[in-house]
């Protein structure tokens, strides 16, 4: 069994090897993987599974960093591992934006029902994770967002 001291001696001598694109892979390897923390505490907060913006942009950024780090090593499957991840996260991106967008004109809110119980229109979107509050899920929180917690405009 590995004692401490081993493990401590272990992290010292990859820390004392690594290069400025290992700290680049390990960056990219980071923020990708703290998406998942961001989707945990949305979905916690607002007590049902959502996937807030910034889980997408955090899906970009750590996965064009690996592709950097991916394309020193020049190991083809590491390569293609990250070559196409991009897509499907810029795509959402668009499709998050244009309904935003869509529900920021007054003359759809009315016709847009929230992801929620009540059925109200949308009165506020959250310009920062994008989510969507109903009337009545809004007056509880003043104005506030469930999922970040920002202040929202109405």
């Amino acid at each position: 069994m590995m004692g401490l001291a081993t493990i401590a001696d272990a992290i010292a001598k990859i820390l004392q090897e690594a290069t400025w694109w290992d700290v680049l892979g390990y960056a990219g390897q980071l923020i990708f993987a703290s998406r998942f923390l961001v989707q945990w505490i949305a979905s916690e907060r607002r007590k049902e599974s959502v996937v807030p913006v910034s889980f997408w942009y955090l899906s970009i950024v750590g996965s064009l960093l690996s592709l950097a780090y991916a394309l020193t090593t020049r190991k083809i499957p590491f390569i293609l591992g990250y070559l196409l991840n991009c897509i499907p996260y810029f795509r959402n991106l668009v499709l998050i934006h244009r309904k935003n967008r869509s529900v920021r004109d007054p003359r759809d809110r009315v016709s847009f029902v929230p992801p929620c119980a009540h059925a109200d229109p949308v009165v506020a979107v959250c310009r920062r994770c994008g989510t969507f509050d109903c009337a009545t899920c809004a007056r509880p929180r003043e104005g506030r967002c469930a999922t970040c917690a920002t202040a929202v405009p109405a």
